[in-house]
């Protein structure tokens, strides 16, 4: 499997791609303390890494569908929120370890009238999960896991979600660095005949070290694997 690379910084002519609406609500420019991890986040890491041009392509056709969005690790919420500009008639579900982030910070009522649910879940604890899935009866179509980046967890994470994915959903799973989280991941994914798309964008590359080339994002289209 080759990497897709992002090549060129397309446009949608027309229509605002993620890093405009980034900008348009100036959620580039909120610097959040996350406590937790003792570090910044500058709008999530939609932007940070180049997520932003690869949701631009695979997210277009959706604009206008009714589609429900599941969010596994939400912090402030500030990606689902942008989320919720581009697909204009989706319903959003989040969960994380810690949702009095979400919670305090100050959304608007547009955007807390599409929220469905946000849950305190721990995708690592079993029982934790399953009570979740009890609690939340729908179906996703688009689950995206930014939750906790250390591989098992992602392997766990898609062990107890993607069964909760409609058969046309898409499946993705964020911050997978290459090629240490990539590596392991990976085997999991073959080893299970599970087809994938490892997209990344090099720009980032320097920012890291010469063993780690960058965060990219893993994407399953579900019907591929039916």
């Amino acid at each position: 499997m080759e990497d897709n690379i992002l090549k060129n910084d397309t446009k949608i002519i027309g229509k605002k791609t993620f890093k405009e609406l980034h900008d348009d609500f100036n959620v580039s420019k909120q610097l959040v303390k996350n406590k937790l991890m003792n570090r910044q986040f500058q709008g999530g890491d939609m932007i940070c890494f180049g997520y932003d041009k690869f949701y631009d392509k695979i997210f277009d056709s959706l604009r206008n569908k009714p589609l429900i969005y599941l969010e596994i690790g939400i912090l402030q919420g500030l990606k689902m929120f942008i989320f919720s500009k581009f697909l204009t008639k989706a319903l959003f579900y989040g969960i994380d370890i810690n949702i009095d982030n979400f919670n305090n910070y100050p959304h608007d009522n547009e955007f807390k009238k599409r929220v469905k649910d946000i849950s305190l879940v721990n995708t690592n604890n079993k029982k934790s999960t399953d009570s979740y899935k009890n609690k939340i009866k729908v179906k996703y179509d688009i689950i995206i896991d930014d939750g906790d980046h250390n591989p098992l967890s992602m392997i766990n994470t898609f062990n107890s979600f993607y069964e909760k994915l409609n058969d046309s959903g898409i499946y993705i799973i964020e911050d997978v660095r290459k090629p240490s989280r990539l590596k392991k991941v990976s085997k999991f994914f073959n080893k299970k005949g599970i087809k994938y798309e490892f997209m990344i964008d090099p720009t980032q590359f320097e920012r890291f070290d010469a063993k780690e080339k960058g965060n990219g994002i893993i994407v399953i289209y579900k019907k591929d694997n039916l």
